[in-house]
């Protein structure tokens, strides 16, 4: 429900445990405007969360819905996965955050930046709900 592609099939056979998600504005120093998403999902199973972060950091196989989007839309922009980071946070939880542009002018520095901040949100603490 809260994903699309290959990962909303896997999800259907190997349902997470939890999945919190959150969406975090960014305006840059030249107005960009970016959306980070970030996405922790808790499996059952260390075994389901290594499977998980195979598939979903392989480019096209889709991820899990950012908050207020639909499928990899939101608003005017579109998670691409070209700015995209997850890292494994203990044994059963994946961590997931990618960016998109929402507006401004893009060039190579802005998509330098979102990488920057998708790397940055990985590291965040879950919230509590």
């Amino acid at each position: 429900m809260w994903s699309y592609g290959e990962v909303q099939q896997f999800f259907s056979t190997r349902p997470c445990r939890e999945l919190t998600r959150r969406l975090i504005p960014v305006t840059d120093e030249h107005g960009n405007r970016i959306a980070v998403s970030v996405v922790w999902v808790r499996m059952p199973r260390a075994a389901g969360v290594t499977d998980l972060r195979r598939l979903v950091d392989r480019y096209g196989t889709g991820s899990v819905t950012a908050l207020g989007a639909v499928g990899p839309r939101i608003g005017s922009g579109e998670f691409t996965g070209e700015a995209y980071t997850s890292t494994r946070r203990g044994r059963d939880r994946l961590v997931i955050s990618e960016a998109a542009l929402l507006g401004g002018s893009p060039d190579d520095e802005t998509l330098q930046r979102m990488e920057a901040a998708t790397r940055v949100a990985v590291r965040l603490p879950r919230p509590n709900r």
